[in-house]
Order: C-alpha cells, then structure tokens, then sequence
C-alpha cells in the first residue's frame, strides 16, 4: 500500500513539473513570437547613399563642406518622432611617410606587382587602425561634440570640423517604405578639401538618428559612418576624382542600430 502511495506521488508530482514546465515553455513562446512580431511591424530607418560636395562662397569669402544623403524607412510601421541627434565631418591626416612611398611605388614601372601591394596595404592599415579607433569612441559617446573628438584624437591626425551651420530639423514622421533627404553644411575652412583632393586626408562622416515606433517607450537608433579615401580611388582602382565633380559618394564603415524599451 505504502509503495502504491509513493508510486502515486510520484506520478502526481510528475505531472505538476510537466504543467509548470509546459507553462514557462508557452509563456517563453509567447514572448518569442511578441519580440519577433515587434521586430517584423517596428519601422526600421537606415542611411542611403551619403555624398559629399564642396562649394565656394564668394560673397563671404568661406567655402562650405555638404554632406547629403536619404533615410529610408524599410520597416512596415510608421517612424515617429524622427530626428537627428548628432552630425560629425571628420578629417584623418594619413601618415606622411607612407603617403609618399604608397604614392611613388605606384607610379614606378619598374615595381613589381608585390611592392605596390605592399607599400599600399601600409597605408591603407594606417587608416583602418585610426578609422576603427574612431569608431569604437563613437560607439561609446555617441553625442561627442567636435571639441571632445579634436582633444581625443587631434594627436593621432584627425580634425573634427565644427558643428553643422543650420539646426537640426524638428522631430517628423517618417512612413512605411518613405525615404527622405537629409543633409547638413558647414563651414569647409580655407584649405577647402585641398588635404582631401591631393589624398593626404581621409573625410569621415558620422550621423546618429533617434526615432519611435507604435509602442510605449520604445525608441529605436540608427548610427552611420562612413568614409572617402581619394588615394583608395586613385591608386587602388585608378578612378582619380575629376576637378570640380560634387556629391562625391562615401564607404559605408559601418551601420548599426540600437534600441531602448520592450
């Protein structure tokens, strides 16, 4: 009789684990199929096709730096409360040294195939290190100012240009499948993008967007960088930028999205 009651228990205590167990499974379920139906109904803003231009002012004696591009929203439900957070131009000074070796082996016939590689591959590791660092900083303060990115890297060759000549537009919608333009100037300086022509300087641009989705305190986040490396073009693929051409296209370095709430 004892081991029937046991037996019994048992069996009993199986089948409460088996309900407890098939409870947290569904409810596991359940969450899975809210977080993936969110992630197919939420608006999803990315960055498309970013150029760069440059344009004299004669009146006031300034030349100007713009950056234009469109923000698409692929997702199925409205963005709202669309608005830029922040907008950085940076300018990365290669290294002198490798600038010129890179430079003269490509121009010597009497190279091989494998020197040109090489003293190019040098110059190109240089911007790649400097470019990941900057990436890295702004992954971790994104509204960095162009004050903080000068003090942080000034040392390493990079000049931030100062902030963007005109506000940030108000908050907006953005529709399911709508692109908008987007862009912002700013005041180029004297050199007027001469560093950037004669492939001393690498141009960066930086873009951080904030915006809503259908649900309470849910804010998603798209972040842009991207780059243009004149002697990419002009040594690497022999497509040398021709005088006075504006909307310049960037390379993409990366593209990533956050989001807050859910």
């Amino acid at each position: 009789m004892k081991t029937e009651n046991i037996l019994n228990s048992v069996i009993a205590g199986a089948a409460c684990v088996a309900v407890i167990v098939a409870f947290f499974t569904s409810q596991q379920n359940l969450e899975l199929s809210k977080k993936q139906l969110a992630l197919q109904l939420r608006p999803f803003i990315a960055v498309l096709k970013p150029s760069f231009s440059f344009h004299p002012d004669p009146e006031d004696q300034r030349n100007w730096l713009r950056v234009d591009y469109f923000v698409h929203n692929f997702g199925e439900q409205p963005a709202h409360e669309y608005v830029r957070k922040n907008d950085k131009v940076m300018a990365i000074l290669l290294p002198p040294e490798l600038l010129e070796t890179a430079t003269k082996t490509a121009g010597d016939p009497a190279r091989t195939v494998t020197e040109r590689d090489v003293a190019f591959q040098s110059l190109l590791d240089a911007r790649t290190e400097i470019t990941s660092q900057l990436y890295s900083y702004l992954r971790q303060h994104p509204m960095a100012t162009w004050q903080e990115i000068n003090e942080q890297f000034a040392s390493k060759g990079v000049h931030c240009y100062g902030d963007i000549t005109e506000l940030f537009p108000p908050p907006t919608m953005l529709l399911p499948k709508e692109a908008k333009p987007a862009g912002s100037g700013r005041d180029a300086g004297s050199n007027y993008g001469q560093g950037l022509a004669a492939g001393k300087e690498v141009l960066v641009y930086y873009v951080y967007l904030t915006y809503e989705g259908a649900l309470p305190n849910e804010t998603f986040s798209t972040f842009y960088m991207g780059y243009y490396d004149e002697n990419l073009q002009r040594i690497f693929k022999g497509e040398a930028r021709p005088e006075g051409v504006n909307g310049i296209a960037l390379t993409e370095y990366r593209q990533w999205m956050d989001r807050q709430g859910l």
